[in-house]
C-alpha cells in the first residue's frame, strides 16, 4: 500500500511538471480581440520608424507660358493683339499689331515683330528697329511679364509714327489672354494677314514655284508701257498663274509679284478656299456690319477701313455683270476673291502692289 502511495505522488508530480512546461510555450491570451498579436503584425522597417510622418512635397506653381494671343480692345472699335510663339526656356517671337479707326473709318495700323529673351526674374527684355516709314516704328524697346491672366509690356524710347503725323497713337500696355478655343476667331478680327500667308513665301522664286505648282504650261512676258524696260512675267501652270516682275528688264533681277489659283485644295490665308460661301470667307476678317457703306454708284460696300486701294480695308465689289470680287488690303498685299453666280469662291488672288 505504502508503494502504491509513492507511485501516485510520483505521477501527480510528473503530470504538474507537464502542465508547467504546457503553459510556459502558450501565448498570453491578454490581447484585445480582433488585433492582431505581436507577433503577427506586420514588420516595420528601421527606416521608417526614423524618418517618422511623411510628409508630403512643397506644391510647385506652374510657370505660366508666354504662348499665345493677347488682346486688348480699346475706344468704340480699336484692337490691339500680341501673338507669342516659338516659345523656349530663353525667349519667345513675338508680333504687336494696332488698328485704330479714326470717324471716317479709316484705319491706323501700327506695331512691329520682334524677339525677346527671358530674365531670371521671370519678366523678358525685347528691342528692336524698324525701318522708319509712315505707319511703322522707327525703334521700341522694353519688358513683357505675366501676371494673374495678364500680359504686360512697356515701351522706351517709342515713336510710333501712324499715317496721320498729327496724331500720336498711345499703344496699350495690358493685355488679356485669349481663351485657347477663341483664338483663331480673335486672329480673324484683325485686318492684318500678311504675316499668316501658308503654303509659300513672299520671297518665292521661279525655281520654287515650279517644284511647289508643277512644270509652266505657258510663260507669257507682258511690257510695260511708255518705252519703260520693266516687265512681268506670267507663269501659268495647271490651276494656278505665278507672276514675277523684273524691275530692270527680262532676264534681270525678279520680284514675286502676285499668285492667282483656282485650286478647291489650296489656301494661303485664314483657311479660306476655293468653293468656300461668301459668308464664311467675310467670318474670317473684320466685319462691321453696323457701320457698312454703299459708295462709288453702289459698285462698292465697306466691310472695314475706308474702300481705298493699299489702305487697310475689305469691301465688296459689285462687276458688271453682278458678281462679287472682296478686296482685302493689310496696307501691304492685297487679297482678292471673285465669286460665281452662286457666291462661292471662284478664284484667289494675292498680290503685292508695285510702285
Amino acid at each position: 500500500m505504502k508503494k502504491q502511495s509513492q507511485s501516485l505522488i510520483q505521477l501527480i508530480m510528473i503530470l504538474a511538471l507537464l502542465i508547467l512546461l504546457f503553459a510556459a510555450c502558450t501565448p498570453t491570451t491578454n490581447s484585445v480581440p480582433g488585433t492582431m498579436s505581436p507577433s503577427n503584425s506586420p514588420a516595420i522597417s528601421e527606416s521608417s520608424e526614423e524618418s517618422g510622418p511623411t510628409v508630403p512635397a512643397e506644391s510647385v506653381e506652374p510657370v505660366e507660358k508666354f504662348t499665345g494671343v493677347w488682346q486688348y480692345a480699346y475706344g468704340d472699335r480699336n484692337i490691339a493683339q500680341i501673338q507669342v510663339y516659338n516659345e523656349t526656356e530663353n525667349g519667345f517671337d513675338f508680333h504687336l499689331f494696332v488698328a485704330e479707326y479714326d470717324e471716317d473709318g479709316k484705319i491706323t495700323q501700327g506695331g512691329f515683330s520682334t524677339n525677346a529673351r527671358k530674365e531670371p526674374d521671370g519678366k523678358a527684355f525685347y528691342s528692336t528697329g524698324e525701318k522708319e516709314s509712315p505707319n511703322k516704328l522707327q525703334h521700341v524697346e522694353g519688358t513683357l511679364a505675366i501676371s494673374n491672366g495678364y500680359l504686360s509690356i512697356t515701351y522706351n524710347d517709342l515713336q510710333l509714327r501712324p499715317y496721320d503725323q498729327q496724331k500720336q497713337t498711345e499703344l496699350p500696355t495690358s493685355f488679356k489672354k485669349v481663351p485657347a478655343e477663341k483664338i483663331k476667331q480673335a486672329m480673324y478680327e484683325l485686318p492684318f494677314f500678311t504675316r499668316e500667308i501658308i503654303g509659300f513665301t513672299l520671297d518665292l522664286t521661279i525655281e520654287k514655284a515650279d517644284i511647289l505648282f508643277g512644270p509652266a504650261v505657258d510663260v507669257e512676258m507682258v511690257p510695260e508701257t511708255d518705252g519703260r524696260i520693266d516687265v512681268t512675267m506670267k507663269r501659268n501652270y495647271a490651276d494656278t498663274v505665278v507672276s514675277f516682275y523684273y524691275p530692270e528688264g527680262a532676264g534681270k533681277n525678279d520680284i514675286f509679284c502676285s499668285i492667282e489659283t483656282t485650286r478647291p485644295d489650296y489656301s494661303f490665308i485664314r483657311g479660306i478656299k476655293v468653293g468656300d460661301s461668301l459668308e464664311s470667307a467675310i467670318a474670317k476678317f473684320p466685319d462691321e456690319r453696323s457701320k457698312r457703306k454703299t459708295v462709288n454708284n453702289n459698285k462698292i460696300q465697306t466691310l472695314y477701313g475706308k474702300a481705298v486701294y493699299t489702305e487697310v480695308a475689305g469691301y465688296i465689289w459689285y462687276d458688271e455683270n453682278g458678281l462679287k470680287n472682296i478686296w482685302y488690303s493689310d496696307g501691304g498685299l492685297i487679297f482678292k476673291l471673285e465669286f460665281d453666280t452662286t457666291d462661292h469662291v471662284s478664284k484667289m488672288l494675292l498680290t503685292s502692289p508695285i510702285d
